[in-house]
């Protein structure tokens, strides 16, 4: 696992298909049943094929860290910094909801575009959208020290208008 720059994401989402993504979640009570949350921070996981990356926000930061890893390592990554070491964590799978419009069948979305949002003052990442091939999009918030927040379609103008606006994050589109 290794940190990479928006440009090195950029490579790697744009030249394989999207085929998964995760979202970390907490277990927040285990009786009568096991009940879960998103966990705060993040973390997000895409996978594209065998290359996953990490997108994550460290604990007191308002950017978005992207990391290249396997799915096995990011499950250490995603228990990092927890105030709790024993907190019960998994990946939940969103990967249909966030990439498949539901008349599409077995078509793997791709990204078409990513588009990069960055802090004037610190020139670090503070949002990230993509746009996929099957007309969905991801989008990942980091402008705040709540947490990582992913977003998707319907709430990509929200976050433009609430945050992209009112923090004056420059927006640049990452080139094939």
């Amino acid at each position: 696992m290794k940190i990479i720059d928006i440009a090195q994401f950029a490579i790697i989402a744009y030249h394989h298909v999207l085929t998964n993504v995760y979202v970390g979640i907490e277990e927040t009570a285990s009786l009568p049943i096991r009940q879960w949350a998103r966990l705060e921070g993040g973390p997000i996981l895409a996978c594209f094929g065998d290359d996953c990356v990490l997108f994550r926000q460290p604990i007191g930061k308002s950017h978005i860290q992207i990391i290249s890893s396997s799915l096995e390592e990011s499950a250490t990554l995603m228990t990092q910094d927890l105030p709790d070491p024993d907190t019960e964590t998994a990946w939940m799978q969103i990967f249909e909801t966030a990439c498949y419009p539901s008349d599409l069948g077995d078509t793997l979305p791709s990204v078409s575009r990513v588009t990069m949002y960055r802090n004037h003052e610190t020139g670090s990442v503070g949002g990230i959208i993509l746009e996929l091939s099957t007309g969905g999009l991801l989008g990942f918030d980091a402008s705040t020290y709540g947490g990582l927040t992913l977003f998707l379609d319907g709430q990509a103008a929200a976050f433009r208008r609430n945050v992209v606006e009112a923090l004056a994050l420059h927006e640049e589109v990452i080139p094939k």
